[in-house]
């Protein structure tokens, strides 16, 4: 029976969460300038942004949002399909002023207006919805009359819409009048860069480098929950056979991965005539090697050829990165 994500991490001996780090990706990066043109926009007020599973998005967005003078809302609601529009202001007026919201809707619509207008006067207002997708399409109509309608002093637009979850909202039948006037973004995940960071930034004392490149070309391993479930499950095999590290054999055994000779080549810095002549190989072999194609090359040639670079590229990257901690001054940890 396998370990729980807990158990592992305590026999390991962490007292804390390791994972909990932020880092300054592609995605994080993409989004800053989008919301930021988006609150720096009249006609784009909702913005939609989109996403699988566990690839950061409401950890994302935050971290962008934590860095700018704004007047942050966020609805609490967990049914997200019965929320209307009068609940979504009932959170604006609580959020941004000490008043109770009124009962009678006339009254309440002139209470609206005018804690909206003097709070937009301060500094911008960013009204966050999570799992957007679940939302009746009606309250997000409501909404956009709501934005248009809501003017002070002349000024109409008085805050953003951000819309998150795992499809666009604004996707569906009968958006086309919100369309016009919001943008929609997918987050992309984790590039091949930004896993191996990540994971030298949480567990990767416990990797050696190969097993951590391998990691890296994981499918599975671009969004956040998955790639530490990844981490934790083979952490918790190798206390199975007793040792407290990762290979670059175990990820490749659990994973079934071909190895990739010219990303161990490139690895350990050494080109196709250096390996050829260290090995005492013909340029034609390697070079079909390298590239998998055997050719006219007898099997158990081509097949103890490559063994026999495997071997040696394995020991050189041992040397190259056994110490994954030399390379933690190559991470830009945001906190």
């Amino acid at each position: 029976m396998e370990m729980s994500s807990l158990e592992t991490l305590s026999q390991y001996g962490y007292k804390k969460d390791p994972f909990s780090v932020t880092m300054e990706t592609a995605d994080y990066l993409r989004m800053k300038r989008l919301i930021s043109l988006a609150l720096a926009s009249d006609r784009y007020k909702f913005l939609s942004i989109t996403g699988e599973r566990g690839v950061g998005k409401s950890v994302t967005v935050g971290n962008v949002l934590k860095d700018l003078d704004i007047h942050l809302v966020e609805t609490l609601s967990s049914a997200k399909e019965r929320i209307l529009i009068e609940d979504i202001e009932r959170s604006m007026i609580l959020e941004l002023s000490e008043e109770r919201p009124r009962y009678r809707k006339d009254l309440r619509v002139i209470q609206f207006r005018h804690i909206i207008g003097k709070a937009s006067e301060s500094k911008p207002i960013v009204l966050i919805l999570e799992e957007a997708h679940r939302m009746h399409g009606q309250t997000l109509r409501s909404l956009k009359s709501t934005l248009e309608n809501t003017k002070w002093k002349g000024r109409p637009n008085l805050f953003t819409v951000i819309l998150i979850g795992h499809g666009n909202a604004l996707g569906r039948d009968g958006m086309a009048e919100i369309r016009l006037r919001a943008d929609s973004t997918s987050m992309m995940g984790l590039s091949t860069e930004e896993i191996k960071q990540y994971v030298m930034a949480t567990v990767g004392e416990h990797f050696e480098g190969g097993a951590i490149a391998a990691i890296a070309t994981l499918r599975d391993a671009r969004n956040y929950l998955d790639l530490q479930s990844i981490l934790l499950g083979f952490m918790g095999r190798a206390l199975g056979y007793g040792r407290r590290t990762v290979t670059e054999a175990d990820v490749i055994a659990g994973y079934g991965i071909k190895p990739n000779i010219k990303d161990m080549l490139e690895r350990v810095g050494i080109t196709q005539a250096d390996l050829a002549k260290r090995l005492d190989q013909s340029k034609t072999l390697v070079n079909k090697i390298i590239n998998d194609k055997q050719g006219d090359i007898p099997k158990r040639t081509f097949e103890e050829g490559k063994s026999q670079i495997l071997g040696f590229l394995k020991e050189e990257l041992s040397k190259v990165e056994g110490n994954v901690d030399s390379n933690k001054e190559l991470l830009k940890k945001v906190s």
